[in-house]
């Protein structure tokens, strides 16, 4: 529903709805009680632009009824000719009064914005100008205070070159002084120095003085006032101590190993016997004339064939076991420690290599080997 002009006029002019509806009822009941006709009120709503939905929500009436009223109304005597007349022409003169105004409020906002643009204009031009002045007036202050600065570096750096001067000097007298001093208290010491007096001059130079009084007087107490000579040097001694007093034996110390030397030398003997053994051995087959032993198990002696030591195979007596390819059944060097046994070629055949493979592993358990022997 749209609103009405007296309503909106109320609205923009800080009159709220409540109040606009009151105004309405006190009207309507105030032509109620003068006697006014329905005419007579449409001239009053039409005077201030009141609608018939704004009459009917302030007094509670039907709208429809009312409209109806409304429109039956038409001035027709001469008092509700003369109202409505009267009522228009206050309407007309109050529009009048209305433009007027509004014709006034233009011509001034045109005069006031012709105004402000000229005053701003103005303070532009003032502001300008009060800027470059400004800017004079920095630019003197930063010369004149960089001249300042200037001369206040120079004078400072003056005098920081006369505090070090004088620095310099009294660090130089300083050490003259001391180095003086030295001097003299080193000549001072020099002349007051016997052998060993104070142990002053360290262990070298203590010897050296001890070696220098004769043979008879090194023993003489009388010579450094105190104590002898031998006892003052004695002093300054280390004891003797055994650096492995706490090392347990036959341990290896620092990645050496005690009995390296032991296992080399018994190797060496061994090398040495394996070697007299062989040439033995090959001396007396030729001797002999013995043939062969067959997979080794014939020789003897005194003519057994020239098998090799291990072709048999059997529990190692011997250290390592060194030398070139033996005469017989052997091929090849054997390089053997005591307690290793040997299984000979025709055993491997029989019993296959996997089978000696774990037993040579350990991955058989002995319970069930000795098993097998009843």
């Amino acid at each position: 529903m749209a609103t009405s002009a007296g309503l909106a006029w109320s609205l923009n002019n800080g009159i709220s709805q409540a109040q606009y509806d009151q105004s309405i009822a006190d009207a309507y009941a105030q032509a109620q009680a003068k006697g006014l006709t329905d005419a007579q009120i449409e001239s009053n709503m039409n005077q201030y632009g009141v609608s018939a939905a704004d009459v009917a929500r302030a007094t509670k009436l039907s709208e429809a009824s009312l409209q109806a009223r409304l429109d039956a109304a038409t001035p027709t005597t001469p008092a509700e000719i003369a109202y409505n007349q009267a009522a228009m022409a206050e309407l007309a003169g109050r529009q009048g009064q209305w433009d007027t105004a509004q014709a006034k409020n233009v011509t001034d906002w045109a005069a006031q914005q012709k105004a402000n643009e000229l005053a701003w204009a103005a303070k532009q031009g003032q502001n300008v100008t009060d800027w470059a002045a400004q800017q004079k007036a920095n630019e003197a202050a930063w010369a004149l205070k960089q001249q300042q600065n200037t001369a206040a570096w120079a004078e400072q750096q003056r005098l920081n070159a006369i505090k070090n001067a004088q620095q310099i000097a009294a660090n130089e007298a300083a050490w003259a002084a001391k180095q003086r001093q030295n001097e003299v208290d080193w000549a001072k010491q020099q002349s007051q120095t016997l052998p060993f007096a104070n142990a002053t001059q360290g262990f070298e130079q203590n010897f050296r003085n001890y070696q220098s009084i004769a043979p008879g007087a090194q023993y003489d107490p009388s010579v450094t006032g105190g104590a002898s000579p031998y006892s003052k040097i004695m002093g300054q001694m280390n004891p003797l101590g055994n650096p492995y007093a706490n090392v347990q034996g036959g341990m290896p110390l620092g990645g050496y190993n005690p009995g390296l030397y032991d296992r080399i030398n018994a190797a060496n003997v061994a090398k040495a016997l394996a070697a007299s053994t062989a040439a033995s051995t090959t001396l007396n087959d030729v001797n002999a004339g013995g043939g062969d032993g067959g997979d080794g198990g014939g020789g003897g002696a005194t003519g057994g064939g020239g098998g090799g030591a291990m072709a048999k195979g059997g529990y190692v007596h011997g250290g390592l076991m060194f030398g070139p390819n033996p005469p017989g059944p052997d091929d090849g060097a054997v390089n053997l420690d005591m307690g290793e046994y040997v299984i000979k070629k025709s055993s491997v055949d029989k019993y296959g290599r996997g089978l000696l493979d774990m037993i040579n592993e350990g991955k058989v358990p002995a319970k069930k080997l000795k098993s097998l022997l009843g």
